[in-house]
């Protein structure tokens, strides 16, 4: 093996850095500023960095170096095999495309029941602001708008890889998600003490029409928690679910004044203004722990599906190379450094992700 020359000292630290780069793709190394002064990353990724150590002299400091061969790299063939490997399968559908594809569909029926005929009884069709004047039906809405957009963005990362809709409906599935809770939560509490939750409680409905809107948007949002691998809670999410919260309260007090009295009979019987925010400030708490409590779970899930990834991709790298080199490999033990390696390099990048949430 030839020695490196003092003038390869210098540049001896970029091919490190190109290495590690390959070896996590995406990595914060790759737009390192030594990496982009390099020449062609094919012709330096053939290199292997051998294991002696020499010693190189520049004036009077002692440089530490190492020895190179023009030798396959093992690591970067790993990184090759995998990209290659993940390049060439078939598209599949993520796992929540029919959680989110069935959902919508009943929750686009729902909605759409309430521009009938039949529900042109109710006495939410009646009166300044319709139904969304109903917390229940304006956080209907917004899980419908939300499960059509995430239908929409399984559809594309199943057809080409990637989609634009991913952030938008991250954003607004977490926001929706502790609605869901406050709508429930409320609704069967106050209907199994008080009977004064819904107004119009003696006009006939559906039987499926309560369920769907005060039980289903809590399990579907829960559906959509667990399925999906791409739920942040992010900032940004908990920002528009307070923007969304103070829009709701905004517009509850306009129909108000508009129609001279709350739309739901609880608020009309307590004492305004002290009964009121009473009542607002239980639901905000229930909003709050809400948003919390998923927060943690979504956590804990993506912590899972990280490890059930790295333990795929392993797996699907060790079963993509020939039984002859698993053999020639095993006796010198580098082979079992290669999934080692890999699994340095996939655990730096769960940190990573980890770090950035």
């Amino acid at each position: 093996t030839p020695t490196c020359s003092p003038a390869f000292g210098k540049g001896f630290h970029r091919i490190v850095l190109l290495v590690r780069s390959a070896i996590v793709p995406g990595s914060h190394i790759r737009q390192h500023p030594c990496v982009s002064r390099l020449a062609s990353p094919p012709r330096i990724l053939n290199c292997s960095v051998s294991a002696t150590e020499s010693y190189l002299f520049r004036g009077t400091k002692q440089v530490s170096a190492m020895e190179f061969s023009l030798d396959s790299m093992p690591l970067v063939e790993l990184h090759s095999q995998h990209a290659k490997v993940y390049k060439e399968r078939p598209r599949v559908p993520p796992r929540s495309l029919v959680v989110h594809a069935v959902a919508f569909s009943w929750f686009a029926f729902v909605w759409c029941w309430h521009l009938s005929p039949a529900a042109a009884q109710l006495p939410g069709n009646q009166g300044f602001g319709w139904f969304f004047r109903f917390l229940t039906f304006y956080s209907f809405s917004l899980q419908t708008l939300q499960l059509g957009m995430a239908t929409v963005d399984d559809l594309q990362r199943a057809w080409h890889g990637k989609s634009r809709w991913t952030k938008p409906t991250d954003d607004l599935a977490c926001a929706i998600f502790a609605f869901t809770h406050v709508v429930s939560i409320m609704f069967y509490t106050i209907q199994g003490t008080t009977k004064m939750a819904v107004e119009g409680g003696h006009v006939q409905r559906p039987p499926w029409l309560d369920v769907s809107v005060h039980a289903f948007n809590t399990l579907t949002a829960w559906a959509d928690l667990i399925t999906s691998d791409r739920r942040t809670f992010s900032r940004t999410s908990e920002r528009l679910s307070s923007v969304l919260v103070v829009v709701y309260l905004s517009y509850l007090m306009l129909c108000r004044h508009m129609n001279g009295r709350f739309p739901y009979p609880i608020l009309n019987a307590l004492s305004y203004p002290w009964g009121f925010s009473a009542l607002i400030l239980a639901g905000l708490c229930i909003f709050v722990l809400a948003f919390r409590a998923g927060k943690v779970m979504n956590r804990r899930l993506r912590h899972i599906n990280l490890s059930i990834r790295i333990t795929e991709r392993v797996e699907h790298v060790s079963s993509g190379s020939s039984d002859s080199e698993c053999e020639a490999d095993s006796g010198s033990g580098v082979w079992r450094r290669r999934r080692q390696y890999l699994q340095l390099g996939l655990t730096r990048s769960r940190r990573s992700v980890a770090a950035k949430q």
